[in-house]
């Protein structure tokens, strides 16, 4: 499931032609760079759908165009596609946070120039964004708050696009049926507003989600009404294949032959099964993209399988892993891993099953894990969106009880310990970034203060070298407790280093944070560790730094860092701020 956005205001129709073809057309016809700025805007726009190998290229060389124009409009909508065609047309995912603060500032400013429907675009893709960075509440409250422009204004392809993203989110919590609901009404509103992009897109995701509602009812052992579901499904496919032939849409193609190919096997055809699974590894290579070519590996891998075909099927789903390890998704790498479990029994080879299966377990933890996590951030988001819609009383005491009951899962031991420093009991590095990157977004969509406190053992070789390592981790805990005892609700702790720990204080703003840093410092100082060696005083060094408009938590990390640093050649035992200038020199505290 994809969710990205198509070019706007776009004269196509629906009746078939090759946009592709008709929007480089239009590039290459313009008759001034106003005119092939606009163009060339919408074709990186459609590249990213279509041939996302083209994409950013594309976007960079109108953003060149609109700079020299000197068209404030043009150039905004320029960095805008360029931004979303470097998101959604390269897969590393350690970007995404930038892409998010970019499309924010280009939104802002569209709002200012009085250009809601541009702005609610930027809302759209930047709630995109968030569901890549694993906030889902973030992206209900964007996508909401676009979708509310959208309809005041009419614009029924934004409208679209919103609900293809709920679609998408229904979706990765398993709740097809919804989803369909939302993709079916996608496409309904994506052929009155003439977007054929949106309408493919969303007519894909529809019949992905019917293929697993079949798939359920064949587990429930509802044989004959999955069997006719997929009918269905085969007879839409092969409209869609045409379509999207039509409009010259490569990048859904290789998706396609992948979803029909398990359609058929399910359905019997065995020969016509494997000649599609053979077609959407083709496509997909002609895509150029890892993620896109693991897709149709695992594709063709449970084609494989579901026809008998063990050996063909173990070797498929080894070079799925192997080629497209780094990109291929949770989900299609847990089915991946299943494969292989199943054919490596088949072949007697034990130990390499159990090797897998092992791996098995790591990726579901992750897919679950994420699909608590999402369900939880939903019913909250939901939440906050009642407060300003007067839901039910009876509405919102059940998504209460809907919220309590994922929190409660969350406590689920194993997620507690992937998330947890074994030594003090604190959250984790892993856990932290998380978190610091989730609090750092919230904070600039709701204007709240965030200050960030890091803190340093110092010494603590000494401690080690001199009174053992037993020691210098019972010197961890009780710097670690005196850490949590300094929280508030809603406060973090983290251990994020071999002696470094962190504090991130929402709600809290420089001032507040530095005498924060400084009670904390003093109740190191203070804590009574005689037991653990004669005369032993444990210190800490401090640095503190705040978050501010369009802050990048890295660098407010790094500038909490350098503080550090600045207090321990400042003699340690001492805290030390960042200014808010973050290109400044760090401060000292008395």
């Amino acid at each position: 499931m994809v969710n990205v956005v198509e070019p706007t205001h776009t004269p196509h129709s629906l009746v078939p032609i090759n946009h592709t073809v008709e929007l480089e057309t239009y590039v290459a016809l313009a008759p001034d760079l106003r005119q092939r700025v606009a163009a060339l805007i919408r074709l990186s726009l459609w590249y990213i759908e279509t041939d996302r190998g083209r994409a950013t290229a594309t976007a960079a060389q109108a953003l060149a165009q609109a700079q020299v124009l000197g068209d404030h409009v043009l150039l905004g909508k320029a960095r805008y596609a360029k931004a979303v065609a470097e998101m959604l047309a390269r897969e590393d995912p350690t970007r995404t946070e930038d892409h998010y603060y970019e499309l924010t500032r280009i939104g802002v400013n569209f709002a200012a120039q009085a250009r809601p429907i541009e702005a609610a675009w930027c809302d759209l893709m930047a709630g995109v964004a968030l569901e890549r960075l694993g906030d889902s509440s973030g992206t209900i409250l964007l996508i909401d708050r676009a979708l509310t422009v959208f309809r005041r204004f009419g614009d029924l392809g934004g409208q679209a696009r919103c609900l293809n993203t709920f679609g998408v989110q229904q979706s990765l919590s398993a709740h097809h049926h919804d989803a369909l609901r939302l993709y079916q009404r996608a496409a309904e509103l994506a052929v009155a507003a003439d977007r054929p992009g949106s309408h493919v897109l969303a007519w894909m995701n529809a019949a992905e989600a019917r293929i697993n509602i079949a798939l359920q009812a064949f587990n429930e052992g509802k044989n004959e009404p999955a069997i006719n579901i997929l009918e269905i499904v085969h007879d839409e496919l092969v409209v869609l294949r045409r379509r999207l032939i039509d409009l010259g849409h490569r990048h859904l193609q290789a998706r396609l032959a992948g979803l029909n190919s398990l359609v058929l096997a399910y359905l019997g055809r065995e020969k016509a099964a494997i000649a599609e699974a053979e077609a959407g590894i083709v496509l997909a290579l002609a895509t150029g993209l890892q993620q896109s070519l693991g897709s149709a590996r695992c594709y063709a891998g449970q084609t494989h399988l579901a026809v008998g075909d063990h050996r063909i099927a173990h070797n498929i789903f080894r070079s799925a892993l192997e080629e497209c390890g780094a990109w291929i998704r949770p989900t299609d790498a847990a089915l991946v891993l299943r494969g292989l479990v199943e054919t490596s029994e088949s072949a007697g080879d034990l130990r390499a099953a159990l090797d897998y299966h092992k791996r098995l377990l790591d990726v579901e933890l992750i897919i679950r894990e994420q699909t608590a996590k999402r369900e939880r951030e939903v019913a909250r988001a939901r939440l906050q969106l009642a407060e300003g819609n007067s839901m039910d009383p009876r509405a919102q005491a059940a998504e209460l009880i809907r919220v309590n009951q994922a929190l409660l899962a969350e406590r689920d031991e194993l997620q507690r310990l992937a998330h947890t420093d074994a030594v003090t009991g604190l959250a984790n590095r892993r856990r932290f970034d998380a978190q610091m990157q989730r609090m750092s977004i919230r904070a600039e969509l709701t204007g709240r203060p965030l200050s960030l406190i890091i803190v340093d053992i110092d010494r603590f070789k000494v401690i080690n070298d001199k009174f053992s390592h037993l020691v210098g981790d019972e010197v961890l805990r009780r710097v670690a407790a005196t850490l949590q005892r300094s929280c508030r609700r809603g406060d973090m702790a983290a251990r994020v280093g071999g002696e470094e720990f962190a504090l991130l204080l929402p709600g809290m703003a420089l001032q507040a944070a530095i005498g924060a840093a400084e009670r904390l410092r003093r109740a190191v100082r203070e804590c009574d560790v005689s037991d653990l060696g004669p005369d032993m005083i444990v210190t800490v060094s401090v640095g503190v730094a705040a978050f501010g408009p369009g802050s990048v938590p890295e660098q407010v990390y790094g500038a909490a860092d350098d503080a550090l640093y600045q207090a321990k050649e400042s003699g340690r035992d001492r805290v030390c701020v960042a200014p808010a200038s973050l290109g400044s020199a760090p401060r000292l505290i008395a």
